[in-house]
């Protein structure tokens, strides 16, 4: 498989990953620098990830659905959409289909598998498709 490479226009998109996880976040995080992209901003829970997006105006969201708090990430992405609907998201989370599929309706791209499933190419892909316009 060929190796990703960004768009001039890639590595300087503000990508915001949210997950309540400190190695999830660590994990995507390199894996995207690694990948050509700039350091991506963090958020743990619900209410820093709505004041980030509030705050950065990210270009792309890599949102887990647990957020283990009182909102979860289908409260973020709603809000998210509905106050800033050109943020692109992607759910990346290890839940079930179930909670995928609340996502989905609600602006979400998923990623497939859980969270280290298949997660460079699908990170790689979402991220070009998504900040590119292409689908």
């Amino acid at each position: 498989m060929a190796k990703f490479k960004p768009t001039m226009e890639m590595p300087h998109a503000k990508i915001l990953i949210v997950d309540d996880s400190s190695f999830t976040r660590e994990l995507v995080s390199k894996m995207l620098v690694q990948a050509g992209f700039s350091k991506p901003l963090e958020a743990e829970s619900a209410g820093s990830a709505l004041g980030a997006v509030k705050a950065n105006k990210p270009d792309l969201l890599i949102l887990d659905i647990d957020l283990g708090g009182e909102l979860d990430g289908v409260d973020v992405l709603r809000a998210v959409k509905r106050d800033t609907p050109a943020v692109k998201v992607i759910v990346l989370s290890a839940l079930s289909q179930r909670i995928h599929r609340q996502a989905l309706p609600a602006g979400a791209a998923p990623l497939r598998g859980g969270p280290r499933a298949r997660l460079r190419r699908d990170v790689e892909a979402a991220a070009l498709r998504r900040i590119s316009g292409f689908r």
